[in-house]
């Protein structure tokens, strides 16, 4: 059978079968590695241990092994977790988790723990992702870990940096990491460092100053003074001894000299402010920088935080106002109108923000933040719009499979370089 012709709920409908026998046939092959544990059958082979037996002469990896083996053995202690992976409530990862943090609370505080005991924490594990599961037992445990942050040198240009990181932090470089996916899909650590370092510098740092830019009473006064002599009158009185002739300015007292009264200077330069007095008597000096100066002590993750809104500030789609809600009344025609005045097919900055927000920055579909797009409801190859009520927030692949639906497998299978 060719997949490719099955429709969509078919295709569904067959893997979801498949799943549900591979499944079964999981749980077959922990049964069978019970049987050979008991016989001792990897002995036979000249294998070390049923691990030695799996990683050589079935071919499992090392971490593959090791998860179906907890697994077996939690089945023998907890009969019901068998039925748990058949139903795909319990992962195989999820169940050695487990198997591990029984083994070390039993060390931790010097007795067994019962059947009932350890079905209960089971049961917090159901329908969980591998990290929930792992946060979910760290805060079952008797004796949760207390790691430390650390620096290391680990060669002559890199450092190993360890940090503790809490859930808020994570979140805003998950969020941080589903804004830049169009740039950079798959970040390290290390890049996204880079990147929160370089706007948090950019913004705390301060601005070199200009040139030439340290204005007192006297330069003040002696540039206002030249720029308009140049256009005044002048008045030939005498030739100097090089020839050339020698003026002064008629009737402008104060002209020329520093410490001429201000109502004087008012007169030639025609200005009336009362405040220029006092501007000109305050040098302007340097900026307070009370504000902008670098968070100093604290832990690092206190300090990652602060550069991750930075970042998510500046790469996050601002906040609509009032000139995007008043384009946003604007009918169609006159929209299409102004697309075919200025010819331009992109979506405009202030609609782009409406949407963003009003979808509150996830994909409609499915909920993702991660390497969102702006999808047209109406193709624009089909007369859609640039219209908010024609655009929603939507993920790549969400995106994609509309684009799918819209316009057909065949059409777009060149567009997303797909056979």
């Amino acid at each position: 059978m060719q997949l490719k012709y099955l429709s969509d709920n078919d295709l569904h409908l067959h893997t979801k079968d498949l799943v549900r026998r591979e499944r079964e046939l999981v749980t077959k092959v922990l049964h069978h590695l019970a049987e050979i544990e008991r016989r001792r059958l990897f002995s036979a082979f000249k294998c070390s241990s049923l691990f030695d037996y799996a990683t050589r002469l079935l071919g499992y990896s090392e971490s593959q092994a090791h998860r179906r083996i907890s697994a077996m053995r939690m089945i023998l202690e907890v009969p019901e977790v068998e039925q748990k992976l058949e139903e795909g409530k319990l992962t195989l990862t999820n169940v050695a988790e487990a198997r591990k943090f029984f083994r070390q609370e039993e060390k931790s505080l010097g007795t067994k723990l019962n059947c009932q005991e350890k079905k209960q924490v089971l049961e917090k594990l159901e329908n969980k992702s591998t990290r929930e599961s792992e946060r979910t037992l760290v805060a079952l445990s008797s004796s949760p870990i207390k790691a430390k942050e650390s620096t290391r040198i680990v060669s002559s240009e890199l450092t190993e940096l360890k940090i503790i990181a809490d859930q808020a932090l994570m979140e805003k470089l998950e969020k941080l990491r589903g804004l830049l996916a169009h740039k950079n899909p798959f970040p390290s650590h290390c890049e996204l460092l880079h990147m929160l370092c370089d706007v948090a510098i950019k913004e705390i740092e301060p601005k070199k100053p200009k040139q030439n830019n340290q204005p007192g009473l006297v330069t003040t006064m002696m540039h206002k003074e030249k720029k308009h002599q140049k256009n005044l009158p002048m008045r030939i009185s005498k030739i100097n001894k090089n020839g050339e002739p020698q003026g002064h300015q008629q009737n402008q007292p104060g002209v020329g000299d520093i410490t001429a009264p201000r109502a004087h200077l008012n007169r030639v330069h025609g200005e009336t402010n009362k405040n220029d007095e006092a501007k000109i008597l305050k040098p302007n000096g340097h900026q307070n920088l009370g504000e902008t100066t670098a968070p100093q002590g604290g832990p690092r993750q206190s300090y990652l935080r602060t550069l991750c809104n930075k970042a998510i500030k500046g790469v996050e789609v601002a906040t609509p106002n009032q000139k995007d809600h008043q384009n946003n009344n604007k009918t169609t025609a006159q929209q299409g109108s102004l697309r075919q005045k200025y010819q331009r097919s992109a979506i405009p900055q202030s609609i782009k923000r409406l949407v963003f927000h009003r979808d509150q920055g996830r994909c409609v579909h499915c909920g993702s933040g991660y390497a969102l797009e702006y999808d047209h409801i109406q193709p624009q190859c089909l007369g859609g719009a640039n219209d908010v009520s024609n655009l929603r927030l939507t993920c790549r692949s969400c995106n994609q499979r509309f684009a799918i639906e819209k316009l057909g497998q065949q059409f777009m299978q060149t567009h997303l370089k797909i056979t």
